[in-house]
């Protein structure tokens, strides 16, 4: 029986033993006072031990191999098929993963800042910081590295790995032409990581090791001190630039150590071959003197974090705090499913090829040769002498058992299950689900299983020596001097802070807002927000339905409602030269339920207010029909008393009652009291000349007037 790949080694009772758990290199301590031999001779066991260690507990290198495999569609190898046979692939790996990953990755994980003190300049500080660590989640490459940790997770990696630090060759370029530095996060691929062996805590590892690429030219800058022994160790004598172009690897190694106090303390080394140290050095990321002393003579604390930590966060999915790596993985369950789905097609369509299936020939009456010729084409001709009957038959065909299609079908949809993108997640139509009610409830159930997921991410940023407090730590080490800050929040408006180190305050607590990253249910949520509407604030509405800058389009829902003339001169953009106090009150009573007088002599200015209005969607969206009754009466007596003004009336005899006015069959004031169907009373539009149609819109022309066309 073939052993299971989630499966592991040992029994429960391995984790409840007494007395010296490990032997090997675990015995020799690493310390930065040791010899380069030394240190160079205990990190090559140590890193040598703990990919066996892994490679035995787990099998890590086969299992992320078919992982990656399988993500890819690798599975069939060609050359184990005979030449009829079709290389079937189906991948419903590939098409989970890539079917959840951009929900998982849709939401930030929220940074919460707890203030250090109690007073409303530290809460400012504290809001100011959490907009710091969300312009951070671009401006440091977090979203990119989620997205890939995301996947590696998702094709079952077991475990996905970021890393933070500082950049001297990123940020902004100087006046001297050098670079001012940045902070980064990125993403490493976990082939290239290896753990101590036996480590289960993610927050406490005691070497981690990165297998890391250079060119040579690379490695003599970054070790200037080692340029002569790493062109010997090439074997280079003058460095021309095709030699220095080589790229080769070494490792970086973070391990934990005991000073000679006693004291924990963490470190770094770099080893290029088993003979060459390129350097070793307490971590960077940390502030030695760790508290200095402000002008009130009180001191601040150098550092966010209590200790200095190695610069990985593990994300965990499913596992059970045995390892740091991950018991088993969603594509691990999957798998042999994608065989036996790959399987069963294969035999499908090879059944479907043999539908025609072979072809026997009478040797009497149909030579060699001439059946040779026979390609399958249904027009080519054959003459035999007999019975054409006797000359040729086909080999009977064989039907598939039903239990094939459906063991195929079966092995589809419970891969799907597994990572939980069903049909219904995808957007696509399930097989005897035709009710609206039920795909909503299964796509919410499905969705629902990605909250394991998103867990994992916000326990990545949040936890105590997490992502986020990792920034922050950054933030205090690497930001002595003031950084802009440029932070765009929902509202569009775009926010300046000016932050530096010593702006983080002793006892703030960075952490994560529960749920924040779970993949919202956008169209439930603009559901019950329409059903409350008529109880809702503008911003609330705004919100619920999901548009963007919902501020912005909330004030403008309060100015149309209430302050009209802001509505036209900042909304609609009107300098103001246009528009009419009095129109503007009119109209806001208008809006009201009231009946404002007629003004006698309407100016050119009230009548373009009137008719900007009348144009705007905020009359069209008007949902009391008195009220919209009233505006259109309202328009059309403004309109009797402008023509009469004008001296353009036309004598009542010269239009039949049974004849529409211009304006009413122009559509501008309707011959019945119903509002349905109306339009624009006073439309916009200007005509060419003075001489207008008989029956051409009457206002179109006293507009063209007025505006001096």
């Amino acid at each position: 029986m073939t052993k299971s790949p989630n499966l592991v080694s040992g029994s429960q009772t391995d984790e409840r033993q007494e007395g010296l758990l490990q032997v090997g290199s675990s015995e020799m301590p690493l310390a930065l006072n040791l010899k380069d031999e030394d240190i160079l001779r205990i990190i090559g066991k140590r890193v040598e031990d703990g990919e066996t260690y892994w490679n035995k507990e787990l099998q890590l290198d086969e299992i992320r191999k078919n992982a990656e495999d399988y993500y890819l569609g690798k599975t069939v190898d060609e050359k184990d098929l005979y030449e009829f046979q079709v290389p079937y692939r189906n991948n419903r790996i590939l098409t989970a993963v890539e079917t959840l990953l951009p929900m998982l990755t849709s939401q930030i994980p929220l940074p919460v800042v707890t203030e250090g003190r109690d007073t409303d300049e530290s809460r400012e500080l504290a809001h100011d910081l959490e907009d710091v660590l969300l312009a951070g989640y671009d401006d440091f490459g977090v979203r990119r590295a989620f997205n890939v940790v995301g996947r590696h997770i998702l094709m079952g990696k077991r475990v996905g790995v970021l890393k933070y630090r500082f950049d001297p060759e990123a940020g902004e370029i100087l006046p001297d032409g050098g670079r001012k530095g940045a902070i980064v996060v990125e993403f490493v691929r976990p082939e290239k990581i290896v753990f101590d062996e036996m480590a289960s805590d993610p927050d406490n590892i005691p070497l981690v090791a990165e297998y890391m690429d250079a060119t040579i030219e690379e490695l003599t800058l970054r070790f200037p001190d080692k340029k002569d022994d790493i062109f010997k160790h090439f074997g280079i004598v003058r460095g021309t630039k095709r030699q220095l172009a080589r790229k080769v690897g070494y490792i970086e190694v973070w391990f934990t150590y005991y000073d000679d106090d006693g004291k924990v303390q963490e470190a770094v080394a770099y080893r290029l071959g088993e003979n060459l140290l390129l350097g070793a050095t307490k971590n960077p990321n940390w502030n030695y003197d760790e508290f200095e002393q402000t002008e009130d003579g009180k001191y601040q604390r150098l550092n966010y974090f209590d200790s200095p930590r190695k610069p990985y966060i593990l994300v965990n999915h499913i596992n059970t705090g045995k390892y740091v790596i991950d018991d088993t993985s969603l594509a691990d369950q999957a798998q042999a499913l994608q065989d036996v789905l790959e399987k069963r097609g294969r035999q499908i369509v090879e059944n479907a090829d043999q539908a025609s299936s072979g072809l026997v020939l009478n040797s009497n009456m149909i030579s060699q040769d001439d059946a040779g010729k026979l390609i399958g084409d249904p027009t080519e001709k054959i003459m035999v002498d007999g019975d054409v009957r006797e000359a040729a038959a086909r080999l009977p065909y064989n039907m598939l058992p039903a239990y094939v299609i459906n063991d195929k079908n079966d092995a589809r949809s419970e891969i799907d299950n597994i990572f939980g993108a069903n049909a219904a997640l995808r957007g696509e139509e399930q097989r005897g689900q035709k009710l609206l009610g039920a795909m909503v409830l299964s796509q919410r159930a499905n969705s629902g299983r990605l909250q394991t997921i998103t867990n994992a991410f916000e326990d990545a940023c949040g936890r105590p020596f997490g992502l986020y407090p990792a920034m922050v730590q950054m933030m205090k080490v690497y930001w002595d001097e003031p950084e802009i800050v440029r932070y765009t929040p929902d509202d569009g408006k775009t926010r300046f802070i000016e932050w530096k180190s010593d702006k983080i305050e002793d006892g703030v607590r960075v952490r994560v807002k529960a749920g924040s990253a779970i993949p919202k249910d956008k169209q439930s949520k603009k559901n019950e927000t329409v059903q409350l509407a008529p109880t809702l604030d503008p911003l609330t509405l705004a919100e619920g339905m999901d548009w963007p800058n919902a501020k912005e389009i909330a004030k403008r829902m309060v100015y149309y409602r209430f302050f009209m003339d802001k509505y036209l001169t900042e909304v609609l953009a009107d300098d103001g030269s246009m528009v009419d106090s009095q129109a503007i009150g009119d109209i806001q009573a208008l809006m009201q339920g009231q009946i404002p007088p007629v003004p006698e002599e309407p100016s050119k200015r009230y009548i373009l207010t009137l008719t900007r209005f009348l144009e705007s969607d905020g009359f069209k969206s008007v949902q009391d029909v008195q009220i919209k009754q009233n505006i259109i009466d309202f328009a059309k007596a403004v309109n009797d008393k402008a023509r009469g003004g004008l001296g353009e009336v036309a004598p009542q005899s010269e239009q039949s009652p049974e004849t529409p006015t211009p304006a009413e069959e122009a559509g501008v004031v309707p011959a019945e009291t119903s509002v349905e169907g109306a339009e624009t009373p006073l439309p916009p539009t200007t005509l060419e000349g003075e001489a207008q149609a008989p029956r051409q819109n009457f206002i179109q022309g006293l507009l063209s007037r007025i505006r001096g066309k």
